[in-house]
């Protein structure tokens, strides 16, 4: 029996339930001192579009060792989620797949908000380098699948994002 699949229901579950918990909130999102931070991802090459660049959040479940960073504006929700122990001292490149599997993983996903019906587009491979600040930054560059099997290239930027503490029943266990 394979895990893959498992793991790709883990990693849509762990996003989609933290931009679900997201949803209705469209307003700047602030950290303590009043820190902003946003999530970019874009789609390059044939219909290039930007899809989402909204205020993010970022949550980090120690118990499970997840970071998840989401943003949700009016026309698409986005979210990344990374195997880490938060913080991080040095740069690192975490490995998109389907789901979270080990340490130094990814996974990340976009869904437009006016398709509930549509798939998602998940990552299947592609990286996400993340800096040693205390708010997470970085940058992604991440191939996707759309409807039709065809791949969507999707690179985009987090800036700043507070990070807080905490965990729910969607972040998938280790």
């Amino acid at each position: 029996m394979s895990i893959r699949p498992i793991l790709i229901r883990a990693a849509g579950a762990c996003i989609s339930g933290a931009l679900v918990a997201c949803a209705g909130d469209h307003d700047e999102v602030t950290g303590a001192g009043g820190r902003t931070g946003r999530l970019l991802m874009e789609r390059e090459g044939r219909g290039s579009a930007r899809l989402v660049e909204a205020p993010a959040r970022a949550t980090w479940c120690e118990s499970d060792s997840a970071l998840v960073i989401v943003a949700v504006d009016r026309a698409w929700t986005g979210g990344i989620a990374l195997r880490v122990a938060w913080p991080i001292t040095a740069p690192r490149t975490f490995t998109v797949r389907r789901g979270l599997e080990g340490a130094g993983t990814a996974a990340a996903v976009l869904r437009s908000m006016g398709d509930s019906v549509g798939p998602a587009l998940l990552g299947v491979s592609g990286t996400v380098r993340v800096e040693a600040v205390a708010a997470a930054t970085g940058r992604l560059d991440v191939i996707s699948e759309a409807a039709d099997g065809s791949p969507v290239r999707v690179t985009g930027s987090f800036r700043a994002v507070p990070v807080t503490a905490g965990c729910n029943s969607t972040t998938p266990s280790r």
